[in-house]
């Protein structure tokens, strides 16, 4: 919601009309109509007073604009750190289960077939600690890059470019 519509919000809930408002920041009914209608925009001195009239903070006029676009951004900037630390966690987890393989070695027998290594340790009937720290680890390595993430900047919505009409086209 623009600042006009909050202004045009806050002025209907206090039933004031237009004229009253405007008699209160001593400026034209026109003035706060255009306000009203997002063709311009109140001064910081009228913002504070409307602030003021209307008993909010001066962030409440801002709030869908420049706080939200800052709160939006620090949750993006805070869902990629968990990425971030997802991925790693799931690699430190992975390889701490390939290196416990490794440190201490481990032989499985199945139907006359060896197994060693790290193979041995997953299709073994125990260590199931190891196990778990593998898939927990394959698990988020999985989730970390199969959740997207929306890295991209909040932008302004833009204007349509209509063409204007050429030389031919005005004649018509």
């Amino acid at each position: 919601m623009a600042i006009g519509d909050k202004i045009g919000e806050a002025r209907r809930a206090r039933k004031m009309s237009q004229s009253d408002l405007a008699e209160l920041l001593g400026v034209t009914r026109q003035s706060v109509s255009k306000w009203e209608l997002n063709v311009t925009e109140p001064d910081s001195a009228k913002l504070i007073n409307l602030s003021i009239i209307f008993e909010v903070g001066v962030e409440y006029f801002y709030s869908d604009s420049i706080y939200s676009i800052y709160k939006k951004q620090r949750i993006k900037d805070n869902i990629f750190v968990a990425h971030k630390i997802l991925f790693l966690a799931g690699i430190v987890l992975v390889a701490l289960s390939f290196a416990f393989s490794i440190i201490f070695p481990y032989r499985r027998y199945i139907n006359g077939k060896m197994y060693s290594g790290f193979i041995a340790y997953l299709i073994s009937d125990r260590y199931y600690a190891i196990k778990m720290i593998f898939f927990v680890g394959v698990g988020s390595l999985f989730l970390s890059t199969i959740v997207p993430i929306d890295t991209s900047k909040p932008t302004k919505e833009k204007k349509d470019n209509k063409k204007k009409p050429g030389k031919k086209e005005a004649q018509k």
